[in-house]
């Protein structure tokens, strides 16, 4: 009688040892899955800023190498004019408001 005890309690703490073992194992691969991810995630990210940068930056160089200061000035003044009306229209879709919130209230 007392060997089935046994045999039932080592039955039942081997499987809660295997399934603690499962547990710890998926976790871990979770964890792993996750920090790949992110780290690809985040260079494909930086690559793409990166480049964004480079070609504004030999933008602004070509305008500056082509009409000097007032040539970057011009350029910088139409960027600022394109980005307040891309914030207004964004704007104008999440509020649903018909008015240009650039122009003030």
């Amino acid at each position: 009688m007392s060997s089935n005890r046994e045999r039932g309690r080592l039955g039942r703490s081997l499987a809660l040892r295997l399934g603690l073992w499962h547990a710890a194992l998926f976790g871990v691969g979770a964890a792993v899955v996750f920090v790949a991810v992110y780290v690809l995630l985040a260079r494909a990210l930086d690559a793409r800023e990166r480049e964004a940068l480079e070609v504004r930056a030999a933008e602004y160089a070509d305008a500056f190498e082509a009409g000097g200061v007032t040539a970057m000035r011009a350029l910088l003044e139409r960027r600022a004019g394109a980005a307040a009306r891309a914030f207004a229209a964004r704007a104008r879709r999440r509020t649903g408001r018909g008015r240009d919130l650039c122009q003030g209230a």
